[in-house]
């Protein structure tokens, strides 16, 4: 059995290391009361535990036991005089039935732990084989995507934005693809936050801004007049992604830093305020653009608003997609668009996806837009397909007044 205390470093980060210390101490007494007395406790290192339960009946047991760690652990600890409440997650494996040696056993409880802390915590989780499998699955895709980043498997996919105001395409959103050799394309919502636990979110968004820059500079080249997006990892802030370096890449291509504009979602706002703020206003100050991401969907304060240089707001899909059944919905991008006029800043829809969105959207002079309406992301070599079509599309469509 392997104990974990949940989310311990922000009691060692809020506290101290000296009151962690002693909630550990205090943890492992709690620990041994739980158990028999021919049990044994060890500490792994930081705040996880190891036990081995001896002369258990069954693997139920075993949950009894786990249950009355948590509800122990779950209780305040006082330490100084001070309350503080923390909970555990445990990870469960039996001999010989999981695994016939301490190796073993140690790797199998630790994989149940792992998945028992990704399902939230405060709770336990029994091995069981298909844990093994994902983790070995997990190793196969953390290697083959090293190897990926090392020969530039990627692609870079852009999808159109369209100026409902000018009734023009005005840029695109870049998007990263992975085309995996065996198992196709690897979706970004797998990839990118592996990317991001195993250190190489920053050298993929390096080569993200060197490739959206490329093809910007083979619009300038052709005279088109277009921007793109690109969306940033919060771990890139600040020292991933160096304002230096962005204005850099951006002269060495000759681009204006206007027609670049960086991606952020509203955790990073929050992450590391003064850090943030800081990388915001020096990106600015060069004339990128600041796009917030996915607004609606997190914490939403519009205190930050006031607070952070954002140019543009993107209104998250799951509101767009149900704003014509849903009067809340359309309410809140009713809103959005009110405030952000009000601030300064524009507005993106996504998620457009009919005629009927599009002309809602209109009536409340949202001023840009994108979805699968106008396209889906297409490669660089298909972008002025695309462009064709989306322009016959806005032929028939009269402009915002």
């Amino acid at each position: 059995m392997m104990v974990d205390i949940d989310n311990f470093r922000r009691i060692n980060e809020g506290f101290g290391l000296p009151v962690g210390d002693t909630l550990l101490k205090d943890a492992t007494a709690r620990l041994a009361h739980c158990v028999k007395g021919s049990d044994t406790i060890a500490r792994l290192g930081g705040d996880r535990f190891a036990l081995a339960l001896e002369s258990l009946a069954s693997g139920g047991n075993a949950g009894q036991v786990a249950e009355r760690i948590l509800n122990s652990i779950r209780k305040p600890f006082h330490v100084d005089g001070v309350p503080i409440h923390v909970h555990a997650s445990v990870g469960i494996t039996v001999f010989p039935r999981d695994a016939g040696d301490l190796a073993g056993l140690l790797r199998d409880a630790e994989l149940a732990l792992d998945r028992a802390k990704a399902q939230g915590g405060n709770g336990y989780v029994f091995f069981d084989a298909t844990l093994a499998a994902a983790a070995e699955q997990r190793r196969q895709l953390e290697n083959d995507l090293r190897q990926a980043s090392r020969q530039h498997e990627f692609q870079l996919y852009f999808q159109p934005i369209v100026d409902l105001a000018e009734n023009r395409l005005a840029g695109a959103e870049a998007l990263i693809r992975w085309p995996h050799p065996s198992q196709g394309m690897v979706p970004p919502d797998t990839f990118i936050p592996l990317a991001e636990e195993i250190g190489l979110i920053d050298e993929i968004g390096l080569w993200t801004i060197e490739v959206a820059c490329r093809q910007l500079a083979e619009w300038q080249g052709r005279g088109i007049d277009r921007y793109l997006s690109v969306n940033v990892s919060g771990r890139q802030i600040p020292n991933g992604l160096p304002p230096a370096l962005l204005a850099e890449t951006v002269s060495h291509h000759g681009i204006d830093p206007g027609r670049l504009a960086l991606e952020i979602t509203e955790g990073v706002l929050l992450a590391d305020i003064d850090k943030s703020l800081a990388w915001l206003k020096a990106v600015r100050e060069i004339g990128f653009h600041i796009y917030l991401d996915d607004f609606g969907t997190g914490y939403s304060s519009l205190s930050y608003l006031k607070r952070f240089p954002i140019d543009t707001l993107k209104v998250d899909k799951s509101f767009v997609r149900d704003m014509g059944e849903d009067s809340s919905d359309r309410s809140l991008i009713e809103a959005v668009i009110a405030m952000a006029r009000g601030l300064g800043m524009s507005v993106v829809a996504e998620g457009v996806e009919s005629a009927e969105q599009l002309a809602l959207l209109r009536t409340m002079q949202c001023r840009c837009a994108q979805g699968y309406y106008f396209s889906r992301p297409v490669p660089g070599d298909r972008f002025d397909a695309a462009a064709a079509h989306i322009e016959a599309l806005l032929a028939v469509a009269a402009p915002l007044a």
